[in-house]
């Protein structure tokens, strides 16, 4: 799937049919990429029956590290592993116990939500490529 913003252009694939992973995250700019494997540790790790309360539960394995690659001012190619930042799945539950009871401000927005969710369906219901437009 291609998502136009303006100027820029978001891929999205999957398939569970390759015998190799795709990275997760590709990110191209005029001077600069990153890219990224693996999934987020968290969900690993709850598999695996590691509480979150464990000292390492989401970290990530320093093989699935992002790498950045830019032009620095020199003109030179620099190459630079990227620690992945750690998640915490438990911050949107709280959130979601805060709106609840406190009428705290929703993290992800009804509107959020929705476009997901229409993105998703319009995957459906088409076959083959295609395009899709959104308001």
């Amino acid at each position: 799937m291609t998502l136009h913003y303006g100027k820029l252009r978001a891929k999205i694939k999957t398939s569970f049919l390759v015998a190799d992973q795709y990275p997760k995250y590709i990110l191209h700019g005029t001077n600069g990429s990153f890219i990224k494997y693996g999934m987020d540790a968290q969900e690993n790790d709850i598999l695996a029956g590691i509480s979150p309360s464990e000292p390492n539960f989401g970290a990530d394995n320093p093989d699935n590290y992002g790498k950045l690659t830019y032009i620095n001012a020199y003109g030179d190619p620099v190459e630079h592993k990227m620690e992945t930042p750690r998640g915490n799945y438990g911050l949107m539950y709280q959130n979601c116990v805060d709106v609840i009871l406190h009428g705290a401000e929703k993290e992800v927005t009804d509107e959020q939500i929705l476009t997901q969710l229409e993105i998703l369906d319009a995957g459906f219901k088409a076959e083959g490529p295609h395009m899709q437009y959104f308001n």
